[in-house]
C-alpha cells in the first residue's frame, strides 16, 4: 500500500517549489509505509533543494572573494537560511519557504554580475 502527503501546508510548499522550477526530481516513486514517512521524505527533498542552492551561492561568494571583492554582507545574509530552514521544518508553510528562496534569489542577483565580470578577466 502506498501513502501520500496529506499536510496541506506541505502540499502548498511543494506547489511553490514547482512554480519556481525547483521541484525535487525523484528517481522513482517509492511506496511509503505511512503518511508520516511520505511527508518526511518530501521535507528531506525540500531541505536538499535549499541546501544545494545555499552551498552553490556560498561557493560562488568564496570564489569571488578570492578575487578581492568584498561580499561579507551577502555571506551574512546567507547565514539566515539555515535558521529559516529550521523554522520551515517546524511550520512547513509556503510563506516561510518563500522567505528562504527570496533570500537566495536576492543574494544570487547581487553576485551573478560580479561572477560574470570576474570570469571575463
Amino acid at each position: 500500500m502506498s501513502y501520500t502527503i496529506q499536510d496541506k501546508n506541505l502540499i502548498a510548499s511543494l506547489a511553490y517549489l514547482k512554480e519556481i522550477g525547483k521541484f525535487p526530481k525523484n528517481k522513482a516513486k517509492p511506496n511509503f509505509e505511512s503518511v508520516r514517512e511520505a511527508e518526511e521524505a518530501a521535507k528531506e527533498d525540500v531541505v536538499s533543494v535549499i541546501n544545494e542552492g545555499l552551498h552553490g551561492l556560498q561557493q560562488d561568494i568564496s570564489d569571488i572573494q578570492k578575487k578581492g571583492v568584498d561580499l561579507r554582507l551577502e555571506g551574512i545574509r546567507l547565514l539566515q537560511v539555515p535558521l529559516k530552514t529550521k523554522v520551515w521544518l517546524a511550520t512547513v508553510s509556503r510563506e516561510d519557504l518563500e522567505k528562504i528562496f527570496e533570500i537566495l534569489s536576492e543574494v544570487e542577483k547581487k553576485i551573478i554580475p560580479l561572477k560574470e565580470r570576474i570570469l571575463k578577466e
